[in-house]
C-alpha cells in the first residue's frame, strides 16, 4: 500500500512497487529519509508493491500513481514515491537531492492532464513531484492591470471562485478549457486552449519562475530584473528565490536578451513554480 514515511531509519523504509532503472533498493532507502528531511515526512508517500492501483474518478482525478487511461498494462508507468513540496525553495532542494543520488523526476501540477497520461511518469520508478497539494496559492490578482500571478496547483475553478468572492467576475473574464478542474499553469504549458479571444493560454502567459535541472532558479521576461527591495535582500544574503521581484513582471513579457519562455513549455527543461497570466 502507499505509505507515508514514518521513520528516518533507512532500514525501515518500505520498498516501492517499482524502482528506476539502475537505482538500487539500498540507495532508495537512503534517498527517502533525506527527501523527508526536505519536505517533511507527511509529504512523502512510497508507492508500495501491495498498493492497489485505483483509477479513481476523472472528475476528482486523485490518481497520482499511474495512467488512469492506460492502453496496455496499468502498472507499466508507475512511480516509486510521490512528494508534495511546499515552496519553490523546497523544489530546488528536491531537484538537488535527485541530482546527487540519480533519482529521475516526473513533475505534475495537479495530475489532471488526463488526455496525456495524468501523473504517470514516463520513466518507471521516478519520483512524482506533485505541485498541487501545497503550491496552490493565488499570489496576486491585479484588477486594474488585468493579470494574476499563480502557483502550479491553482485550478480554473479555484481562480474563478477567487474572482467571484471579490466581486471581480464582471471586470475580469477568465477563459477556461472545457474541464475547469485542471491547472491554469499546466494547461498553458501544454498549449491548452479555451473559448474567448484569450483562448490561447500560452499566448497570454507573462513571466515565469522556473527551477532548472541543476537546482538554480530563473525568472523570465521582466522578472529577470530585480526590484529595489530585491536588491537590498540580495545584499543581505537572502536567497534569490525569496527576493522580491519587480512590480512589472506580469505587464510585459520580454526582458533583455533572448526570449527563453518557450524552453519550458511542453518540455522537461525546468519546473515552473510561478507564472503570470493575463485575464481579460
Amino acid at each position: 500500500m502507499a505509505a507515508h514515511v514514518e521513520t528516518t531509519d533507512p532500514a525501515a523504509v518500505p520498498l516501492p512497487r517499482c524502482l528506476p532503472p539502475g537505482f538500487t533498493a539500498d540507495r532508495f532507502r537512503v534517498f527517502v529519509p533525506r527527501l523527508a528531511g526536505v519536505v517533511g515526512r507527511e509529504n512523502v508517500t512510497v508507492i508500495g508493491a501491495d498498493m492497489p492501483l485505483d483509477d479513481g474518478d476523472y472528475q476528482t482525478v486523485d490518481c497520482l500513481t499511474h495512467d488512469m487511461h492506460f492502453l496496455y498494462d496499468r502498472g507499466e508507468f508507475v512511480g516509486s514515491a510521490i512528494t508534495f513540496p511546499r515552496s519553490a525553495g523546497e523544489v530546488q532542494a528536491v531537484v538537488s537531492l535527485c541530482n546527487e543520488l540519480g533519482m529521475p523526476i516526473w513533475t505534475v501540477s495537479r495530475g489532471h492532464n488526463i488526455g496525456y497520461g495524468g501523473a504517470a511518469p514516463r520513466v518507471p520508478g521516478s519520483l512524482v513531484l506533485n505541485m498541487g497539494r501545497h503550491m496552490n496559492r493565488i499570489l496576486e490578482v491585479n484588477a486594474d492591470e488585468c493579470w494574476c500571478l499563480l502557483e502550479p496547483g491553482v485550478s480554473y475553478i479555484q481562480l474563478y471562485e477567487y474572482l467571484a468572492e471579490r466581486g471581480l467576475q464582471d471586470r475580469l473574464w477568465l477563459d477556461s478549457p472545457e474541464l475547469g478542474f485542471g491547472s491554469v499553469i499546466g494547461n498553458a504549458l501544454d498549449h491548452g486552449v479555451g473559448f474567448t479571444p484569450y483562448g490561447d493560454h500560452w499566448m497570454v502567459h507573462c513571466g515565469m519562475e522556473v527551477v532548472l535541472a541543476n537546482g538554480d532558479i530563473v525568472r523570465t521576461g521582466m522578472g529577470a530584473m530585480s526590484s529595489p527591495e530585491g536588491r537590498q535582500q540580495a545584499r543581505e544574503g537572502v536567497a534569490p528565490v525569496d527576493q522580491k521581484p519587480n512590480d512589472h513582471w506580469q505587464l510585459f513579457p520580454y526582458g533583455f536578451g533572448p526570449i527563453t519562455d518557450g524552453l519550458f513549455s511542453m518540455s522537461n527543461n525546468g519546473i515552473v513554480t510561478k507564472m503570470g497570466m493575463w485575464v481579460s
